[in-house]
């Protein structure tokens, strides 16, 4: 992953506390992880979709507010890439299950603009976000 990072093949944001890392939300265009996004690599404007993949907070910090901030920075730096449309999967509220995509709740995406617009299985949905929409 560092490898892939250094050569800017992956994105992300990181947040800091008290100078510490303690959240990473990583993205990339679509597709370009197997069995993530859409797989039709679909071209939106100039860009194709992005997807966030990976989202860590360290357990210390939770109950700070870090995942609406690396949510912030993610789109932040998402629209000044120029994407279009943002995808993330999620793990229903109801369902604690460990995952690597976004064991955040749909809710907290939601209330930063995400539109939930598809229901995978029984325990991941997808969300949509059109950064048009923000800042």
């Amino acid at each position: 992953m560092r490898e892939r990072i250094r050569k800017g093949e992956v994105h992300g944001v990181l947040a800091y506390l008290y100078h510490r890392p303690v959240g990473w939300m990583g993205f990339e265009p679509s597709g370009s992880l197997p069995g993530f996004g859409s797989e039709d690599k679909q071209v939106v404007g100039e860009q194709r979709s992005w997807i966030i993949h990976c989202i860590y907070v360290d357990p210390e910090a939770r109950g700070k507010g870090i995942p609406k901030l690396l949510i912030h920075g993610a789109l932040f730096q998402l629209k000044s890439l120029g994407v279009r449309k943002v995808e993330t999967f999620t793990v229903p509220e109801d369902v604690k299950e460990e995952r690597c995509m976004s064991t955040l709740s749909s809710s907290l995406f939601e209330k930063h603009g995400f539109r939930k617009v598809e229901d995978i299985d029984q325990t991941t949905c997808k969300l949509v976000f059109w950064p048009d929409q923000f800042l």
